[in-house]
């Protein structure tokens, strides 16, 4: 295995890597190996939560509907994006797999635009979806810049308080401290 210098910044999700296995860690975070991906016909978990993801960037960054609490509309503009994301992802002909999946995220999305109706109606405005903190504006550890991204972070629009949403896409509900503190 080639020697390399340490990476200049460390992505947050890094540090799970980190401790599952160093080796590991070093293949993907300092050489950059990946591995090989034929055509897929499903996603894995990482594709399927980055879809969510997308969808989700995409209504944070769009004003016109971002701001709105009628749940039809939020749920119209999820829909929509999920689905193009999905053509521009797979193309028209899905497989079974893909168009179940599909489904699974179309209904987390209806879910989504439940909860994000009436949260809008109770002051809560969406600040930036996707905030990415890069090397010159971070923590550091070590010397090494600490960098990742927050889903979204939402204002309130009368008391001025701020929150963080991180999204979750597992299967099973698990407590936020496990998912951000415990070691695997």
């Amino acid at each position: 295995i080639p020697p390399r210098p340490p990476p200049s910044s460390l992505r947050v999700t890094a540090f799970r890597d980190s401790l599952q296995c160093p080796l590991r860690f070093y293949l993907k975070h300092v050489l950059g190996m990946r591995k090989f991906e034929s055509p897929k016909v499903e996603m894995d978990a990482l594709d399927f939560g980055n879809v969510l993801h997308k969808t989700l960037e995409a209504f944070a960054q769009e004003e016109a509907i971002r701001d709105t609490s009628d749940f039809r509309e939020i749920e119209a503009f999820v829909l929509t994006e999920l689905d193009a994301i999905f053509l521009n992802r797979f193309g028209r002909r899905l497989s079974l797999p893909l168009r179940v999946q599909q489904e699974g995220l179309r209904a987390r999305l209806r879910q989504f635009a439940r909860i994000q109706a009436p949260e809008r109606r109770a002051g809560w405005r969406i600040r930036h979806g996707e905030l990415r903190f890069e090397e010159e504006n971070t923590l550091r550890l070590a010397g090494v810049p600490i960098v990742g991204t927050l889903d979204r972070v939402d204002v309130h629009e009368e008391t001025g308080q701020r929150r963080i949403l991180d999204y979750k896409t597992s299967a099973k509900r698990k407590p936020a401290r496990s998912m951000h503190f415990d070691a695997p």
